[in-house]
């Protein structure tokens, strides 16, 4: 199932399996536009107030990297690869590097374990 963005009028960004999902939480926000979303499992999603840019991280390992034009509009930059598991996000709000913790899982299906001593960080480097 594909997840989307959904951004408040207020900056406030949250993603969900559908736009009805984002109906239960916006109380008194306005919603100022969605976005449909690359990859499933949504974990992060992180906003760079300088460049003014929206990352958000999935964890079939996409990344999804969306610019603010302004209060109202928003443009998907790029869609890339990062690694599978790969979502839990930060952002250095003074190199604007975006940082993904990740590990490589045992084999199997669902919720698998990560193999031991196979954790990292991926560094991702802005982009002009």
């Amino acid at each position: 199932m594909k997840k989307t963005l959904v951004l408040f009028a207020c900056i406030f960004f949250i993603t969900c399996f559908t736009f009805l999902d984002a109906q239960n939480q916006k109380s008194a926000y306005r919603i100022a536009r969605t976005i449909q979303l690359t990859g499933d499992g949504c974990d992060g999603v992180a906003f760079d107030n300088i460049t003014k840019r929206i990352f958000a991280s999935n964890g079939e390992g996409t990344m999804t990297v969306i610019q603010q034009e302004n209060a109202d509009q928003y443009m998907v930059l790029e869609n890339f690869t990062t690694q599978p598991g790969a979502r839990t996000i930060t952002i250095d709000k003074t190199s604007h590097h975006v940082y993904l913790s990740v590990g490589e899982y045992m084999p199997g299906t669902g919720r698998r374990p990560v193999k031991p001593n196979t954790f990292r960080v991926i560094d991702i480097e802005p982009v002009n």
